[in-house]
């Protein structure tokens, strides 16, 4: 498991936001806190609740949101679990990561892409 904290690019429906994002290989998904998700465009409820668990218990989310990634110059189309009280602005977690071929050197603290 990596965590690494980059400055991303969000692209939203008529914003563009830069913002922390955790790059998270243990987190199985993408998160976003609400009020940004809110800034990017708005989010959409999802027909099944998701049930996470973290360190700091379970936790349900109801809301998704998409917008675009700026990665290596490239912006990619992120779906992102929408969390009321995220103590993080943006999660990058494994699901993404592997669509976006990152790969995460912790002991460098790098964010790699692959080859």
């Amino acid at each position: 498991m990596g965590i690494i904290r980059r400055t991303v690019t969000l692209i939203g429906l008529h914003v563009r936001r830069r913002v922390n994002a955790l790059f998270d290989s243990g987190s199985s998904a993408s998160l976003v806190r609400e009020d940004l998700a809110r800034t990017l465009g708005g989010f959409e409820e999802l027909k099944d609740p998701a049930t996470f668990e973290a360190a700091a218990g379970t936790f349900t989310v109801e809301h998704e949101a998409s917008f675009r990634l700026v990665y290596r110059c490239d912006p990619r189309w992120i779906l992102a679990y929408v969390v009321p009280d995220l103590t993080e602005e943006f999660i990058l977690g494994a699901d993404a990561m592997q669509r976006l071929g990152v790969i995460l050197d912790p002991p460098r603290h790098r964010v790699r892409a692959l080859e």
